[in-house]
């Protein structure tokens, strides 16, 4: 970034100085003065990106100000096991969101919900899910209840759907909203594709009963207008987070043993001091009774 920044000041710096094309010995200079102009009106055009190029960069979110966001709107402490993903993904998305490329659609919000809810479904907290996913979403400032609502669109959309009726959504773009997102992903020439939205479509794959090896992602790819090794990437690295997630359950699991383990024992072990102490006041007690039965028989 410094590096950069040196560069456009260097190249704003040689556009408004106007001795850096000037020949200040006439007889010496060998450039034509046409040349010196054309020269000199690029270096004006270069200035002029350089400086709208600063004012993107200063407008653009940041990665650290997202995060910084989700932190505030969700306070609570995440289990570690969870919250290396949940961070990759809002670091992932961030940099999809901001990419000037972005177009958000049904089919992003319903893979986005997917991966949040495969991540989230087994979370060890009762009733955090729904807030953790909420503050994702509005840290990536987008709208939770336009997201929820669109998830649910597709699900509806999706509901009784054949490979084939899915694969020919983008040739009928009005019947929905869904295959309009389709037909517009068909006929960008820059269509960037996103974790969220690929794994829409490697889901919609599952829904139909299908596995997303080589030829189905092949299939898919082709009739959606979508890059083949960006899905692909995306199926393998979902095949992972589930995976991790079995793995993540089954320490939690471990965890809640142990802990209980912990807990009989140290109840055991009260029990145990209770009992010590019981029969020890009982023994004190008994030996008291002794002295005062043997001062009644002098007595009498």
């Amino acid at each position: 970034m410094k590096l950069m920044m040196k560069t456009i000041l260097g190249v704003l710096m040689m556009a408004m100085s106007g001795d850096a094309f000037a020949c200040n010995e006439p007889l010496r200079c060998v450039r034509p003065q046409r040349q010196q102009q054309s020269m000199y009106l690029f270096r004006r055009q270069q200035a002029q990106k350089a400086a709208s190029l600063v004012m993107v960069t200063n407008d653009v979110k940041t990665v650290s100000q997202t995060v910084r966001a989700f932190e505030a709107l969700y306070t609570r402490p995440i289990v570690t096991v969870w919250r290396g993903p949940i961070s990759d993904m809002l670091q992932v998305t961030h940099l999809s969101t901001v990419d000037k490329r972005f177009k958000y659609d049904p089919i992003f919000a319903y893979g986005y919900m997917y991966i949040f809810e495969t991540l989230l479904d087994k979370y060890p907290v009762a009733g955090e899910k729904d807030a953790m996913i909420d503050a994702t979403i509005r840290a990536l400032d987008m709208d939770p209840a336009t997201v929820r609502s669109d998830e649910k669109e597709v699900l509806e959309w999706l509901e009784g759907k054949t490979e084939a009726e899915i694969l020919a959504a983008p040739t009928e773009p009005d019947k929905s909203r869904i295959n309009k997102a389709f037909a517009d992903i068909k006929s960008s020439d820059e269509y960037l594709h996103t974790r969220a939205a690929n794994v829409g479509v490697i889901t919609m794959i599952d829904k139909v009963g299908l596995k997303p090896d080589n030829a189905t992602l092949t299939r898919w790819t082709e009739a959606l207008g979508m890059r083949k090794r960006n899905v692909e990437k995306d199926a393998i690295l979902l095949k992972d987070v589930r995976d991790k997630m079995v793995v993540a359950l089954q320490m939690v699991k471990s965890l809640e043993i142990r802990e209980k383990k912990r807990m009989a024992d140290s109840l055991e072990k009260k029990a145990k001091e209770a009992q010590a102490q019981a029969e020890e006041k009982a023994a004190g007690g008994a030996k008291k009774e002794e002295p005062k039965k043997e001062k009644e028989t002098k007595a009498e």
